[in-house]
């Protein structure tokens, strides 16, 4: 099924700066010992958009360990 016109949420967004490959790659870094500011910096985010992907608040795990992303609150 194709995506509505609307339906613009995570890496689908035109806009987006993060995409499941570099969040991933994200996570083994931090899983290494980097730090949310050392990430962050890679990612060219601010620290506390990285700290809410490593922590899971903006990007989940889904049963079959595919990351997805959630819709702004």
């Amino acid at each position: 099924m194709k995506a509505s016109a609307r339906d613009h949420r995570g890496a689908r967004n035109p806009n987006a700066v993060l995409t499941p490959r570099l969040v991933g790659e994200a996570r083994r870094l931090h899983a290494a010992g980097f730090g949310y500011g050392f990430v962050a910096r890679w990612l060219d985010v601010s620290k506390s958009c990285a700290q809410a992907l490593l922590t899971g608040r903006t990007w989940k795990l889904r049963q079959d360990k595919k990351l997805v992303s959630l819709p702004r609150r």
